[in-house]
């Protein structure tokens, strides 16, 4: 579970990375540098990075729900064995 807060947390470093690598591109546009290549493969990257982000929030949101659940259905068990033991 924590794996998956790393790398969300990575993914961000990556995006604002980017995002910067990209205003750079654009300056270098403005003054006649070709590098729009560079600026499709970073937008590329972007997106990928984003929906990478977004399945392992997702990963993580649901082994929280399984390890809750988990939890819940213990306590009732050891809740009924005590009941059966008095």
């Amino acid at each position: 579970m924590c794996c998956h807060k790393n790398t969300e947390i990575d993914f961000d470093l990556q995006i604002r990375t980017m995002e910067l690598e990209e205003k750079e591109y654009s300056n270098a546009k403005n003054e006649g540098r070709p590098v729009d290549d560079l600026i499709a493969d970073t937008l590329a990257n972007q997106i990928r990075y984003v929906k990478s982000k977004r399945y392992h929030h997702n990963a993580h949101s649901c082994y929280w729900y399984w390890i809750h659940e988990q939890s819940n259905a213990n306590q009732k068990k050891a809740k009924r064995k005590k009941k059966l033991q008095k």
